[in-house]
């Protein structure tokens, strides 16, 4: 059952942690809404649609692991889904964890590095493409597709 609804649009580039701000800001409005209707006896509940609802499971931190071959659209929202807790992170080729804070999905103009391939950048934070596991990219190919570039990047035990 539920008594008020209200909507609020996601933007693309929103974490799950400055969407819960403002959805806790909302949810204060809504219930300053609907008090004195419930103390009033106006305020009618309605039945939830089962069929629309979702099961959210608890996050832990291995749930926060994404890989380098996911699509970069998918990296992207994990990302901001996973920020800031758990963190999403991803393993090196070397079995190094390394947590991704932030990261933005960018057109590729030129050649695609390595698949795999990153590099710090003169701010400490590592940029990397990320590719779509069909295809197999390799160094040397043009970048014809959408890919991923992560900053914020940081090994999970701090070194």
């Amino acid at each position: 059952m539920y008594c008020t609804v209200k909507k609020i649009a996601i933007d693309p580039e929103e974490t799950s942690g400055e969407l819960f701000d403002r959805v806790t800001a909302v949810g204060a409005e809504a219930l300053c809404e609907t008090i004195p209707q419930i103390a009033a006896g106006t305020l009618t509940a309605v039945p939830q649609d089962h069929e629309n609802a979702t099961l959210a499971p608890m996050l832990n931190k291995e749930m926060a692991e994404f890989h380098l071959t996911d699509t970069a659209t998918h990296i992207h929202n994990w990302v901001r889904g996973m920020n800031p807790w758990p963190g999403a992170w991803f393993s090196t080729s070397g079995g190094k964890k390394l947590k991704v804070m932030s990261c933005r999905v960018a057109t590729a103009h030129g050649e695609a590095p390595r698949h795999g391939a990153g590099h710090k950048t003169p701010d400490r934070s590592l940029q990397r493409g990320c590719y779509p596991a069909a295809g197999g990219r390799t160094g040397g190919q043009k970048a014809h597709g959408r890919h991923c570039l992560c900053s914020g990047s940081a090994p999970e035990n701090g070194g």
